[in-house]
């Protein structure tokens, strides 16, 4: 497996597949992507696992964060391979100050074994179910 930095085109299809299934393709661009930092994951040339950061201020704390972590997804025939915290933790390395993000329930454990803590309640977002905001707090 090879992590490289992408341009967003590269992973909407993985973004549709996993993120916006049965939702149109628009649905994986994502307000702010021409800003973004995008990463794949490479097994073989094939995009099995990608994931973004945004310059974004962590919101409605007074927890300080520079980036965002958003749109991370890993190809479900290639899950439990490591794929999803690889992608984390080169992010991290890469995205100097703290990261945070909103984690689907089902993605929380990668973030924390990545050093992310929950911060507030879980909250619902329409469509997609509950989440929950975290705060790497390894920075």
């Amino acid at each position: 497996m090879r992590i490289e930095t992408v341009d967003v085109e590269r992973i909407r299809a993985l973004r549709h597949k996993v993120l916006r299934a049965g939702m149109p393709i628009e649905t994986t661009y994502f307000t702010g992507d021409e800003l973004a930092t995008h990463y794949a994951a490479l097994i073989d040339g094939a995009v099995v696992g990608c994931v973004s950061a945004l310059v974004a201020p962590f919101p409605e704390h007074d927890e300080p964060a520079d980036r965002q972590l958003r749109g991370m997804a890993t190809d479900p025939v290639h899950r439990g391979r490591g794929i999803g915290g690889t992608l984390v933790r080169t992010l991290l390395a890469d995205a100097p100050g703290r990261v945070w993000c909103n984690a689907r329930i089902a993605a929380a454990n990668v973030y924390r074994r990545a050093g992310f803590e929950q911060i507030g309640e879980p909250f619902e977002v329409p469509i997609f179910g509950t989440h929950l905001r975290m705060l790497n707090v390894n920075a």
